[in-house]
């Protein structure tokens, strides 16, 4: 290891070197950076840290239903946009010839 050392600083590979430092020294930087609460306090421990998570995954993902729902006819319309009958019935002529085609 230590000649591998010497020739990348002779070669100028300090990235080399730098990996076989942290080989060598057994050093392993742990990046752990905290969250803060809903008041503003830094919470750095493992425990308090996930729980801050899952409240804030529960508070983002369990949502009420909506008071209107959209309906797969409003999404059909609103992806015909500005099309004419005509353009509508041609497309959808397409879709069902397209899906009884042999595999």
């Amino acid at each position: 290891m230590a000649e591998d050392a010497e020739k990348a600083v002779e070669n100028d590979r300090s990235k080399e070197l730098y990996n076989i430092t942290k080989i060598l020294t057994g050093e392993r930087k742990r990046q752990h950076t905290g969250v803060k609460s809903k008041e503003g306090e830094l919470k750095s421990e493992r425990n308090d840290i996930l729980n801050r998570w899952v409240e804030h995954f529960s508070e983002v993902l369990n949502r009420q239903d909506p008071l209107h729902p959209i309906s797969e006819e409003d999404i059909d319309m609103a992806e015909m946009g500005e099309w004419t009958t005509l353009e509508y019935l041609f497309i959808e002529e397409f879709h069902s010839r397209k899906s009884h085609h042999a595999k």
